[in-house]
């Protein structure tokens, strides 16, 4: 019974048609964030001559989650904090 539903998922997954039918039904996005590089198909000697080395994602898909924003602004203030710290005891010991 296992052996029959993988292969039916593999199935559906190798199958455009089905992968959309399947998407619609659970409600999946049809927008692709994830991408497979240029010529990801192509032979080794042939890719790496006209391939750039891009990552699979294009920041430019998709905007920052909340968590990446709470990141940014953590990493942002430890920054900001430091350099007042420095500047702080610099002027103190500072002659």
């Amino acid at each position: 019974a296992k052996f029959q539903q993988l292969n039916n998922a593999y199935a559906t997954l190798s199958n455009p048609e089905r992968r959309l039918a399947y998407d619609l039904k659970i409600g999946y996005s049809r927008v692709n964030v994830i991408q497979s590089p240029p010529g990801f198909n192509t032979p080794v000697s042939r890719s790496r001559e006209k391939t750039s080395n891009s990552a699979y994602l294009d920041p430019t898909d998709r905007p920052l989650s909340p968590g990446e924003i709470f990141a940014l602004f953590i990493m942002g203030t430890t920054l900001i904090g430091c350099l007042v710290l420095a500047i702080a005891i610099g002027l103190i010991r500072g002659n």
